[in-house]
C-alpha cells in the first residue's frame, strides 16, 4: 500500500511502478544482511498498527534502520515490534525504495503547545492559591483549608510532570528518568483525587455534628499517600510482568506517560480516579443532606460557624462538580479515539479543561472563602467590617452561648462537640 502523506492514510496503488518491490533487506543476528523475497519470507498484513505515522524525509536518521529476520525493527536506537510500524514506498534522492513508518512518538505542533501553555497558566493559578492559602493562618489551620492545600499541591506536581513529558522528546530521556518522570505523575494525581475523600468526608462529619479529630485527619492524610504509593508500586509490577501487552500500562516505553494504543490507561488511571471522585461526591451528597436536616436557627456546628461552614461546603461542591466533568470527558475522549484506533492523542482540549479548573478553584475556593475576604479586607483593602460571626475556626462552649443566649440549653449543646 502507498502512504499518502497528505490525507494521512494508505491506499492500494498498483499502477504505479515504484509501488512494486519484491524484496527487502533484512540484518541476521551475527549482523550480516541479506536482500530477502518478500512473499516468501514474510507474511503481508495491510493497515495494521496505529493510524498516525511518521513521515521525516529531511532527517537523515530517517531513512537509517534495520530490519531482523523476528520482525523487529531498530531505528534511533529504539526497538518496534511488528505491530508498531509498516512498509510503504517512498522517494528520496530520486529513488523509490520500501521504507517502514513507524508509530507517532512525540509531535510539537500547535496542540501541544496550547495544551501546554493552558496547563502552565493553571499550574500558575495553583501556586497563587496555595501560598494564599499557607500564609492566611485561619485557613491553613482550619481542616477544609488544610486539605485543599494538599490536593492543589499533588494536582500541580503531577500537573508540572505532564507538561514535562509533553514538550520533553521521550527519545531524549534516559529509560530510567522516562519510567520515574511517569510514575511520579501518576502518584501526585491519584493522590489529588484520594484527597478529596477526605475533605468531603470532613464536611460530611461537621454537618452531621460529628467532627473528625486532629489526629484521625492525620491518619487518614498518611493512609491516602500509602495507597498512593501502593498503586503506584502496583501499576510498575504489572508493567514490569509477563501480563499481555494490551493489559499494561506502558509508563516508560513509548511516551514515558501511559501508551495511549493500550488499555491500561482505562484500567490503572481513568477507572480507580471515577471511583475515587464517585466516593467524594457520595460523601458530599451526604452532607448536603444533612444540612436540612439541622434546625433553621442553627448559628453553630461541631464547634464552626455554620453559615462559613455552609458556604465553603457549597463553593467545593462546584469545584467538585466541575472536577468530575473534566476528568470524565478525558475518559469518554480516550475511549472514543481508543475505539477508532486514533492511538496518538494529544487533546489541545484538555489544556483548556485544566485551565478552566484553575480558575474555578481561584473563584470559588479562594475568592469565596471567608477567611480569604476576611484577610484581604484587614491587610490589603483595609476596609475591614465588624462580622456577625468571628471567623476563628474553633469556638469554646463560653462564645457559644454569647451569641445564642435566647436559645434553650439542648441546642446549645447539638451546637457543640
Amino acid at each position: 500500500m502507498h502512504y499518502d502523506e497528505k490525507h494521512h492514510n494508505c491506499s492500494l496503488n498498483e499502477k504505479d511502478g515504484h509501488s512494486q518491490h519484491t524484496h527487502i533487506e533484512v540484518t541476521f543476528g551475527n549482523g550480516t544482511t541479506s536482500a530477502l523475497n518478500i512473499k516468501d519470507t514474510f507474511i503481508v498484513r495491510y493497515e495494521f498498527g496505529c493510524q498516525n505515522k511518521i513521515v521525516e524525509r529531511k532527517r537523515n536518521e530517517f531513512w537509517k534502520w534495520d530490519l531482523f529476520k523476528n520482525g523487529t525493527l531498530k531505528r534511533d536506537g529504539r526497538l518496534y515490534s511488528t505491530d508498531e510500524y509498516c512498509f510503504t514506498p517512498l522517494e528520496n534522492k530520486k529513488t523509490w525504495s520500501l521504507t517502514p513508518l513507524t508509530c507517532e512518538r512525540f509531535k510539537k505542533g500547535f496542540r501541544v503547545w496550547i495544551y501546554a501553555i493552558c496547563t502552565s497558566l493553571a499550574i500558575i493559578i495553583n501556586i497563587g492559591i496555595i501560598l494564599m492559602f499557607i500564609a492566611i493562618k485561619d485557613v491553613r489551620n482550619s481542616n477544609y483549608g488544610e486539605g485543599l492545600i494538599f490536593h492543589l499541591f499533588s494536582l500541580t506536581m503531577g500537573l508540572c510532570f505532564l507538561v514535562y513529558l509533553h514538550l520533553k522528546n521521550p527519545l531524549n530521556l534516559s529509560h530510567t528518568a522516562c519510567r520515574n518522570i511517569g510514575f511520579l505523575a501518576y502518584f501526585f494525581i491519584i493522590v489529588s483525587f484520594l484527597i478529596l475523600n477526605i475533605i468531603s468526608g470532613s464536611f460530611w462529619a461537621i454537618f452531621s455534628l460529628k467532627p473528625i479529630k486532629t489526629w484521625y485527619l492525620k491518619v487518614l492524610y498518611g493512609l491516602t499517600f500509602a495507597v498512593g504509593l501502593a498503586l503506584k508500586y502496583i501499576v510498575k509490577a504489572v508493567q514490569d510482568s509477563n501480563t499481555g501487552r494490551h493489559l499494561k500500562p506502558g509508563i516508560g516505553e513509548d511516551f514515558c506517560w501511559f501508551d495511549t494504543r493500550l488499555w491500561g490507561i482505562l484500567l490503572y488511571f481513568y477507572i480507580p480516579i471515577l471511583i475515587s471522585m464517585a466516593a467524594s461526591m457520595f460523601c458530599s451528597a451526604r452532607a448536603y443532606f444533612k444540612i436540612f436536616q439541622l434546625p433553621s436557627d442553627t448559628q453553630m456546628v461541631a464547634g464552626k460557624d455554620f453559615k462559613i461552614t455552609k458556604t465553603h461546603f457549597i463553593s467545593y461542591c462546584i469545584y467538585i462538580l466541575v472536577v468530575f466533568s473534566i476528568w470524565m470527558r478525558e475518559m469518554i475522549v480516550y475511549i472514543t479515539a481508543r475505539i477508532r484506533e486514533h492511538f496518538f492523542i494529544i487533546d489541545f482540549w484538555s489544556g483548556i479543561c485544566v485551565l478552566s479548573l484553575a480558575c474555578v478553584g481561584f473563584v470559588f475556593l479562594l475568592y469565596k472563602n471567608k477567611f480569604v475576604q476576611k484577610w484581604w479586607s484587614e491587610n490589603v483593602t483595609g476596609t475591614a467590617k465588624n462580622t456577625e460571626y468571628d471567623l476563628t475556626p474553633d469556638y469554646s462552649f463560653l462564645r457559644v452561648q454569647n451569641v445564642k443566649k435566647s436559645e434553650p440549653s439542648d441546642n446549645a449543646e447539638n451546637g457543640t462537640e
